[in-house]
């Protein structure tokens, strides 16, 4: 299980519509906009919702400024949106590494996902893609989930999803 936060409708929007175009075009996984916050604790379901609601309501809502696009060779990480990593360990990692008492939050490389796959950098239209992403200079980040990612993106679920 792993943490994610979740854009407003409107940033979601717009990225849900750049990955179903990308998926389609390079033939991808499809999947839902998010930034991994980082692991989830080992607790039982309810335990691990009810934390997460708690969570929920010592964080607030944020604008985060994003770079360009970037292309990894990686495995299976390909496009990603970066995003400001001191905002995001000022505003989510110290407090999710505060509320369950142990490092949780990912340090830095935060990052929206645009891409999945095996494909090679050097098949992608990386110049595309970012003339395709000028005006996403922020997300706004408004929520935040619970998800079992076994398999592949397709098959991800979000298990709960609580606005902050």
């Amino acid at each position: 299980m792993v943490l994610w936060l979740i854009p407003a409708p409107d940033d979601f929007n717009i990225l849900s519509a750049l990955i179903a175009d990308l998926s389609e075009r390079y033939n991808t996984p499809l999947f839902s906009p998010h930034i991994t916050l980082g692991r989830a604790p080992k607790l039982n379901q309810t335990k691990l919702i009810d934390s997460i609601k708690e969570l929920s309501r010592t964080l607030q809502p944020q604008i985060i400024t994003c770079h360009n696009p970037v292309c990894s060779d990686s495995f299976y990480q390909k496009v990603r949106l970066p995003l400001d990593d001191n905002t995001m360990r000022r505003s989510f990692k110290s407090a999710t590494d505060n509320h369950f008492g142990e490092e949780y939050a990912k340090q830095d490389g935060y990052h929206a996902s645009l891409m999945y796959g095996s494909i090679s950098c050097s098949e992608i239209n990386l110049t595309e893609i970012r003339s395709r992403t000028k005006e996403i200079t922020s997300l706004y980040i408004q929520s935040l989930a619970v998800v079992d990612i076994n398999f592949t993106p397709v098959q991800w679920k979000v298990i709960f999803e609580t606005k902050l």
